[in-house]
């Protein structure tokens, strides 16, 4: 451009120089977005290839950060520590002592125990299961003994119920309660005559056990009172995420939408992040097996009472998230349509039986117990498998076994898309919850209203549900 003309022919030429050069930078980012994305790939095949070595390099500097930081907390427990008796199991380094060691016994017994010495360990005892086995098949020294057993066992437990209610006989009351649930289950028991009384003893037995151990031993009873106020600090984490969300005069002024109702999402957030890493099926599957091999239930209620324990028929729902699920029990959904009706409906009571733990950890937050939510949700698996197998017997044969059954794998991409699903789950329970609080409160303070009214014509005016 000269004195505000433009050089058209320079214009011209400058164009054609762009459009010679530009093919030429297309062609360069087309080079480097395959340059890199081929590196990337390189990256990830390298990575699928040495995946073994990665995997052993980080588990080694892990267990490596363990061990060293185990060590440390000993040294700085042994010289500060004046009275070294009291190992404060419950707080201070009692507790990381029975973590660290949980954690390698349990690997200890999968990586090594189980994988290397399972094989001969069954092989050497195989002669003496044989030798049971062998017994079971007289049929009558078989049953002369287990009622032998069994009778000894329900006369020790008779013996201490009336000796420990000497001074109060009224709490009789509640064990003549289960003699006359007992007794109505097997009166209208679908085969009375195919009751597996093994089952339903054992079950008895279990949740008597349980019922000792956690409120009448001191041992016991501190270790559930332990355990229920750690889930009681957990939970309250809760309260971070409701404050800085919803703020903290709403949360701590107990407002029951703000401050009770948001641990659900972090109940659920966490439930999916174990499920991920595998913690909630080695745990279920585990207690499965324990359920399976004492009270003589097959595996698919077995696993899901002992997932009922955990997580509910409701937690089924955050680990399984999606828009067309039910309360089934979709841990061993792709098992269901192998069954039988006894299996399904001991399966629909251990769901009934049980609470959520994200309802669990809600009732919590209203001021529940929590040793006492705890100690029923335990006790509750083996008690509905007895009621259920007394209501409904088992006429048909499984074909589940614990050699046959998997469970179901985490589907998520990463522990992050974990986290966001198990977050994002727990939406649809807690607008269950608060639409049903609102209905039924409305429908009750509706049902007084007409009771003041009907007493206000007959001279009584404070008639009400409450």
């Amino acid at each position: 451009m000269t004195d505000g003309i433009t050089n058209q022919a320079y214009s011209e030429d400058e164009n054609s120089i762009e459009s010679e050069d530009s093919p030429s930078k297309e062609a360069k980012k087309r080079l480097s977005i395959e340059d890199r994305s081929g590196t990337i790939h390189c990256f990830r095949a390298f990575v699928s290839e040495h995946g073994r070595v990665f995997r052993f390099l980080g588990i080694t500097i892990l267990n490596i950060v363990i061990i060293t930081y185990f060590v440390f907390a000993s040294l700085y427990w042994y010289k500060n520590e004046n009275d070294h008796s009291k190992l404060q199991w419950c707080d201070g380094y009692g507790m990381l002592v029975l973590l660290v060691g949980f954690a390698y016994f349990g690997l200890f017994y999968t990586k090594v125990l189980k994988r290397y010495f399972g094989s001969p360990i069954t092989s050497y005892l195989l002669p003496c299961t044989r030798q049971i086995a062998g017994l079971k098949h007289r049929g009558r020294f078989c049953c002369v003994t287990q009622t032998v057993f069994c009778s000894a066992i329900f006369a020790a437990i008779i013996i201490f119920l009336i000796l420990d209610t000497v001074e109060s006989r009224n709490r009789l009351i509640s064990f003549t309660g289960v003699v006359a649930i007992l007794g109505f289950g097997w009166i209208f028991s679908k085969h009375p005559s195919k009751v597996n009384w093994r089952t339903v003893l054992w079950g008895l037995i279990l949740q008597f056990a349980f019922g000792l151990f956690t409120i009448r031993w001191a041992v016991g009873r501190r270790i559930f009172e332990c355990v229920s106020n750690k889930v009681a600090t957990f939970l309250n984490f809760a309260q971070s995420g409701a404050s800085f969300v919803f703020s903290e005069e709403l949360v701590q002024n107990g407002v029951f939408a703000f401050s009770a109702l948001p641990v659900i999402f972090f109940f659920s957030f966490m439930i999916q992040i174990l499920y991920y890493w595998g913690v909630m099926q080695y745990i279920i599957h585990n207690i499965g097996w324990v359920l399976h091999v004492i009270m003589g239930t097959t595996v698919c209620e077995s696993i899901n009472s002992a997932a009922n324990t955990f997580i509910g028929m409701v937690g089924f729902i955050i680990i399984f998230y999606h828009k067309d699920t039910t309360e089934s029990p979709l841990l061993i959904k792709p098992y269901l349509s192998k069954l039988t009706t006894s299996e399904i409906h001991a399966i629909m009571c251990s769901g009934f039986a049980t609470v959520s733990g994200t309802v669990m950890a809600a009732y919590i937050k209203f001021g529940a117990n929590p040793a006492h939510l705890i100690t029923a949700s335990v006790m509750s698996a083996p008690a509905a498998l007895c009621f259920s197998k007394l209501f409904y017997p088992e006429t048909e044969k499984s074909v589940t076994t614990f050699k046959n059954i998997t469970l179901e794998k985490s589907q998520d991409s990463s522990v992050i898309d974990a986290a966001t699903k198990g977050a994002l789950a727990g939406i649809p329970l807690l607008l269950g919850i608060i639409a049903n609080i609102i209905a039924f409160v409305s429908a009750v303070a509706f049902l007084n209203s007409i009771l003041f009214w009907l007493g206000t014509l007959v001279g009584f005016e404070e008639i009400t549900f409450e």
